[in-house]
């Protein structure tokens, strides 16, 4: 059995000391990445290949200077 490994990361933006608002959501490695790869092979484009590492290493943190821009390539 296999299992499809992929990275969600929710961008929020704090709009006040005890609120946010959801800004939207990436996801690396996701399955629309390969959809014409065999289930069994990781993405191998360029947003998800620099990611690998987290993906593999849930231990790693995740930790970003803002404003934090995200570039769809």
């Amino acid at each position: 059995m296999f299992s499809f490994r992929s990275l969600k990361l929710k961008i929020k933006q704090q709009t006040g000391p005890f609120g946010y608002r959801t800004l939207g959501q990436v996801v690396l490695n996701s399955y629309a990445h390969r959809r014409d790869r065999n289930p069994l092979q990781a993405c191998s484009c360029v947003c998800c290949t620099t990611w690998m590492k987290l993906i593999d290493n849930n231990t790693v943190p995740i930790e970003a200077e803002l404003p934090l821009t995200i570039v769809n390539r």
